[in-house]
């Protein structure tokens, strides 16, 4: 497809992933009780308003040059847990919806991937029409494999991600709190796992069954 084109594509399937992660995070809080994303505007699909330029487009655009393990992050939606209405229950409601979204959003890319792929002519076939539809399926099975990413990696139980957010709320109050504290070696401990190549591993475990299960391909 052209190394330009690849890096349109991750970016692409990047800034709407974390966009809908994002969004998603501020629209549940807002319908729980705390306005105040919706205040910022955080409760939106525009992408300005949720990027963060060196974690969102200059990060994962030098990795996917580089040929190594693309992540990046967006802004933070604010959450002010004493507004909710179930403080308890509604944050972890809160720190749910992220990942939710992001596998809904697989789930749909993935849907309309295969409708795609079996409309395609034979091999070939090199119209106008054929070559934009797969354009498309190229940035199709992008939006699969990062939400997927997106998903499986906010659920490591570490604080501050989704999937520690989570556990701080399930686990019994006088263990949340201690547990809450490893907040301050969160990024040290995802530094470690992205650098041992622990995370690629999760990949080829979990998150390639997973694409080929939605998506019906390979990858690579």
């Amino acid at each position: 497809m052209g190394n330009a084109f690849e890096i349109f594509a991750w970016l692409f399937a990047l800034v709407l992933s974390v966009t809908v992660h994002e969004a998603a995070h501020g629209w549940v809080a807002w319908r729980r009780g705390d306005p105040t994303a919706m205040m910022l505007g955080r409760v939106t699909l525009n992408p300005v308003k949720h990027v963060d330029p060196v974690g969102s487009i200059i990060l994962p655009a030098i990795l996917i040059f580089l040929h190594a393990p693309v992540f990046g992050w967006a802004k933070p939606v604010p959450v002010r847990e004493r507004l909710l209405k179930k403080p308890r229950l509604d944050f972890l409601l809160v720190s749910a919806a992220g990942v939710s979204a992001n596998l809904c959003l697989a789930l749909l890319a993935g849907g309309v991937l295969r409708m795609i792929m079996s409309l395609l002519p034979p091999p070939g076939n090199e119209s106008a029409a054929t070559l934009f539809f797969l354009r498309l399926a190229w940035v199709l099975q992008d939006i699969v494999m990062v939400n997927l990413v997106l998903f499986v990696f906010n659920l490591i139980p570490i604080p501050p991600l989704d999937g520690g957010r989570i556990l701080g709320q399930i686990l019994p109050p006088r263990w949340s709190a201690s547990y809450n504290r490893l907040q301050t070696y969160g990024i040290l401990l995802l530094v470690i796992l992205l650098s041992t190549g622990a995370f690629g591993r999760v990949v080829s475990a979990v998150i390639m069954p997973l694409f080929h299960a939605i998506s019906g391909l390979g990858f690579g």
